[in-house]
């Protein structure tokens, strides 16, 4: 399983995802509306806010973002978690991707615990083996993205 590029998985308490094909990920094809492109209007970058909202793919929107003219890190990193959060609270509004949050969640009417697993060291982190038994202080990465979507079922479905 962890060679695959794309998967939901639970294992005992995790909710363990990474990819395209995984409605939790980032890079799961669902059109929502923000209006606000965050990144590139936070920098006043008119030309790739046009390309953003114009790309047919996740990916290809992380690609844009690295393009942003007048990016400033530090600028970002104290806005990005915020974001973030108002983001997936806009994906989530959609009666599927609800569903499907709240179905992971609460399986076996458990609170699950969210781990996006695609190696990324702040928003993800990156378990080796993933159908072996978690051990969360082996895990390596911040797990921001995991975090926000406990915090987020949470405060959606309640902590059961």
């Amino acid at each position: 399983m962890q060679n695959c590029k794309s998967y939901t998985i639970i294992n005992g308490d995790y909710v363990i995802f990474k990819g395209e094909i995984s409605p939790l990920s980032n890079f799961y094809e669902k059109k929502f509306t923000d209006d606000d492109v965050q990144e590139s209007r936070f920098f006043n970058d008119a030309n790739t806010v046009y390309k953003i909202l114009r790309s047919p793919k996740a990916i290809s929107v992380k690609r844009l973002a690295r393009q942003i003219r007048n990016y400033d890190d530090q600028t970002w990193i104290n806005v990005r978690d915020k974001i973030m959060y108002e983001g997936l609270k806009l994906k989530f509004r959609d009666e599927e991707l609800n569903n499907y949050l709240k179905k992971c969640y609460l399986n076996e009417n458990k609170p699950k615990y969210f781990i996006e697993n695609s190696g990324h060291h702040y928003w993800g982190c990156n378990i080796i083996n993933v159908v072996s038994p978690i051990n969360p202080r082996q895990m390596n990465g911040q797990n921001k993205l995991g975090n926000m979507l406990n915090a987020l079922a949470k405060q959606m479905f309640g902590p059961r």
